[in-house]
Formats: structure tokens, sequence, C-alpha cells
């Protein structure tokens, strides 16, 4: 949903924790995400105690989503491993795929802009009718939906499909977010280990600012690296930041 028809401001900066403060970031990690947007890290000793990952579907509008509460507190943070986890084969969750390419925009929290592409696979987690005041003239209505980069967009229904491309297209993910379990399980991988050191290699630790050419590229293939391998069944750690 472009952000002109949405006519609300789109945060840079937003992320609400457990008690109202930011998590706690693991030792030697960033606190910030791209272009500044905060990404959870770590969760508060009482959301620990929690179930991370809903288990129960709940069908609306045609769609398995998670309860619509946690729904709504998973698009004011950013959560890149519980992307991978909730996006892994044989998750109970539906995938939508862009029909068109779009300006990323998320209605209800941060931000992380990078467009959207025609064929990228996203997850519905929440649906918003007219009674929610967010709905453009002539919507149907809104879906909130996870990307694999662990942010939200809003998007509209006739933007995604549920028919799946020959090859479905993914965001870059941040592999300096992803915390050391998810990490080390990526890594027991050979081809997404290659993928690792050849990035590093050429990008010498940039993530932000002047990078190469090869570094971008090599930035993409990382992160298709990781999509195919969790896709084909590769096994990812429950995570341990989530939504209170």
């Amino acid at each position: 949903m472009k952000a002109p028809q949405l006519g609300l401001a789109i945060f840079a900066v937003f992320a609400i924790a457990c008690g109202g403060s930011a998590p706690p970031v693991e030792s030697g990690a960033k606190a910030k995400g791209p272009a500044g947007v905060k990404v959870a890290k770590r969760a508060s000793k009482s959301a620990a105690k929690e179930a991370p990952v809903p288990s129960r579907c709940i069908k609306r509008k045609g769609a398995c989503m998670p309860p619509v509460k946690w729904a709504e507190r998973l698009c004011q943070d950013v959560y890149p491993d519980l992307a991978l986890y909730m996006f892994r084969k044989g998750s109970p969750w539906d995938r939508f795929y862009m029909r068109v390419g779009l300006n990323a925009v998320n209605g209800w929290g941060p931000t992380v802009p990078e467009n959207l592409v025609q064929g990228e696979e996203v997850i519905p987690i929440n649906y918003r009718g007219q009674r929610d005041g967010f709905i453009v003239e002539g919507s149907l209505g809104t879906f909130d939906v996870l990307r694999w980069n662990g942010s939200c967009v809003t998007l509209d229904l006739g933007e995604v499909t549920t028919n799946a491309p020959g090859q479905p297209k993914n965001p870059r993910i941040e592999w300096r977010h992803l915390s050391d379990s998810t990490q080390d399980a990526l890594m027991a991988n050979e081809e997404v280990a290659d993928a690792v050191r050849s990035r590093q290699r050429e990008c010498k630790g940039a993530s932000i600012g002047k990078v190469t050419a090869e570094c971008e590229r090599l930035d993409r293939e990382l992160a298709g690296v990781i999509a195919r391998y969790v896709r084909n069944g590769g096994g990812v750690p429950v995570p341990q930041s989530h939504p209170c």
C-alpha cells in the first residue's frame, strides 16, 4: 500500500517491549537496524516464560493467522529470528505473494524501508476491516503481513495473492541482527556458511553506508540462501525474542 493512501506518518524509530522499555541487546550486537529501526534482540524475563509463537490457527478472511492481540504487538517491533521461525517449512501459517512491487509501509509500527517486489513471500498475520478506521475509500480491507526480515507491512487485499510464483522472493535478511543461536543453526548448513564467509570477505564488516556493488550482491545472495534453506526444512531454534 502506498504511503500517500495511508495518510499516516511512517515511524522511523519505534520499539515496544515488555513493560514499555526497549529490549536489551545481546553483548556486541548493535541496537539499531536498517535506517535507525530498533530490532528486538532478547526477550525480557517475563516474556521468556510465555510461548514465543502461538500454535493455535485462527481462520480470518480465509487465512490462518495468530491471535489478534499477539499480531498487533508483533507489528510494533522488528523480529528477525521470529520471522525465520514462522516461515520455516511445516509451520501452520498461510503464505501470500505480492502481485506487484510496492513501497513498504507499516501502519502500526516501524517500517524497514526496503520495497516489496512482485512475487515476494509474506505471512498474513492480521486483517483489518472498515471498522478499524485505517481503510482508504474503495478498499475492502487490509492485511498486516510479516516479511522475511522480521518487519510488518500493511497491504490492501488486492495487492496479494495465494498463488505461489515459481521462485518466491524475499527481502534482505540482516545477518548481524540474528541471534547467536539462530546464526549457529544456519551456519551448520554448508551453503549458508559459504555465503556468510563470502559476504564477510567482500564487505569487510560493513553493513551500512558506502559498500561495493559486489557486497550488495552478496548481501542479497545470502538472504536468498537463508530463505531457501528455511523453506526446504532447515532447522532454526525457537526465538528468544517475541511479542509479549
